[in-house]
């Protein structure tokens, strides 16, 4: 039987959450086979999108910029303030 994206995404997500690199050779022995060309352009297109995912995650909406801007020279001058000090 083939062995489908699903599966591959599946097995790819179950490695990453233990701790393991989802390579191509941990995602085929999880799998308990299948090749490397069926495997590698599925690979290839999770993690693209794990990095599109981790990218918007960290995106700081554009409301709440100023407010980190005014932050960010408050504390740095404190900080700085600090350091003459001592």
């Amino acid at each position: 039987m083939a062995i489908t994206k699903d599966q591959i995404i599946e097995a790819a997500e179950a490695l990453k959450s233990a701790g393991v690199n989802p390579s191509m050779a941990a995602v085929r022995e999880r799998l308990g086979g299948g090749s490397f060309a069926t495997i590698s352009p599925v690979l290839r297109e999770w993690r693209e999108s794990q990095e599109q995912r981790a990218t918007v995650a960290i995106e700081m909406p554009a409301e709440a910029k100023p407010l980190w801007i005014v932050l960010v020279l408050i504390f740095g001058g404190l900080l700085l303030g600090l350091q003459l000090k001592s």
